[in-house]
């Protein structure tokens, strides 16, 4: 099922909700697309709307095939070596303006073409099968399985080690740390089973979508390092230089820093060919413009695994909303992440505005065995925390009761 169709006016852009993102996250994927697909990002002050052209996005998909499939899996394994290159580098002043430049001429393209494509192929599929691919979430799980029956520091070491980047987020870039993974160890009572990635389209666009955050959140962590150096050195708060884009990080001392408030509270930045940015009264119109949509007591979307649940939603546009929720609640979110699995496996469902057959939530759902719905567009801003509502994940439908 499509999550829009063409006939219908409102549905010139894919939609995504989420919680707020800075800047400086979504500026790679931004610049990176700029010329081959309008893409526009709309902050509202509490959330995020991040958008695709649709007829642009669709077109797209008619280029995906599984030689483009295997050329996106090996250049994004290439951008995942480059950042890690830069986690042990001691960053100063000096340098700072060159390792970002280096790493973002390296990525930029990269997370610009993986996105279109990624997104292309879970909106606009050319295949049915469920992807055969084990998610580094169920690899994870299953090593702290391994662990909590054979405790020994030096294995625990070796797990933060290969897996510190699967506590990152787009709102959140901590590390996994020890304390963390004791913490997981009480809630794992038995391994999942783990397959083999299979060669066909809708196994390696699965993989693509862990790699893909892998590769997103690796070297924004990256960037992070780097724009701590500035913070120190011109005293400027870390989560106001977040909303700068890297031309203005590095010639801070010639940028009117009050226009940080403007982009915090209300921000419309839109690409094409050239790159826009409005604010205030202008930023509200062109957003409530391009990105309405229509209140209702229902979504529909794509089932992605099976089931049929009634519970209570808990509505998540970020990970620390995402934190809150109880055992047997309905997670309903934009999208989600790797910081967000260990609340996945509280919920009783799992319902995502966007999404498709081998999006993370998918994958995580179907390895966990938890229904979920994804690609309903606006399920975030239809339902609210406590209503009471049906996901019947085998036709793709969630509804308020």
């Amino acid at each position: 099922m499509e999550r829009h169709t063409c006939e219908e006016d409102r549905m010139k852009w894919m939609t995504y909700v989420r919680g707020i993102v800075p800047l400086q996250r979504v500026y790679p994927t931004l610049v990176g697309s700029l010329g081959k697909i309008k893409v526009v990002f709309y902050n509202k002050g509490n959330e995020m709307i991040y958008a695709w052209d649709f007829k642009m996005l669709e077109e797209r998909s008619k280029e995906i095939n599984l030689e483009l499939a295997k050329k996106l899996e090996l250049e994004i394994k290439e951008g995942i070596k480059e950042s890690e290159k830069y986690m042990d580098e001691n960053f100063d002043i000096d340098n700072a303006h060159f390792h970002y430049r280096n790493l973002s001429n390296s990525i930029n393209r990269i997370l610009g073409d993986s996105n279109i494509y990624v997104d292309a192929f879970d909106e606009f599929p050319c295949v049915s099968d469920m992807p055969k691919y084990s998610s580094y979430a169920a690899k994870l799980h299953n090593t702290l399985y391994n662990l909590k029956n054979d405790f020994s520091e030096d294995k625990l070491d070796k797990i933060i080690k290969e897996y510190w980047w699967t506590n990152l987020g787009w709102e959140n870039l901590k590390p996994l740390t020890r304390e963390d993974i004791i913490k997981r160890l009480d809630n794992i009572t038995e391994p999942i089973e783990i397959v083999e990635t299979g060669g066909d389209l809708a196994s390696i666009f699965a993989e693509l979508h862990d790699l893909r955050k892998e590769l997103q959140m690796k070297s924004s962590y990256v960037f992070l390092k780097i724009i701590e150096v500035i913070s120190k050195e011109k005293n400027i708060d870390i989560e106001d230089l977040d909303w700068l884009m890297p031309n203005e990080l590095f010639d801070i001392d010639n940028f009117d820093i009050s226009i940080i408030k403007k982009r915090r509270t209300c921000m419309f930045f839109q690409v094409d060919k050239k790159i826009e940015l409005f604010y205030d009264d202008e930023a509200i119109k062109r957003g409530n413009e391009l990105l309405p949509f229509e209140k209702s007591d229902s979504v529909k979307g794509k089932c992605v695994y099976h089931g049929k649940i009634i519970g209570i939603a808990r509505i998540c546009k970020g990970v620390n909303e995402a934190a809150k929720i109880k055992e047997g609640e309905i997670l309903i979110t934009g999208m989600t992440m790797p910081d967000y699995v260990p609340y996945m496996k509280k919920a009783l469902a799992v319902v995502t505005n966007e999404g498709g057959l081998t999006c993370h939530a998918g994958i995580i759902s179907r390895e966990f065995k938890i229904p979920c719905v994804v690609g309903t567009i606006h399920a975030t801003e239809i339902f609210k925390t406590g209503d009471k509502i049906e996901v019947d994940a085998d036709n793709g439908v969630v509804r308020k009761l």
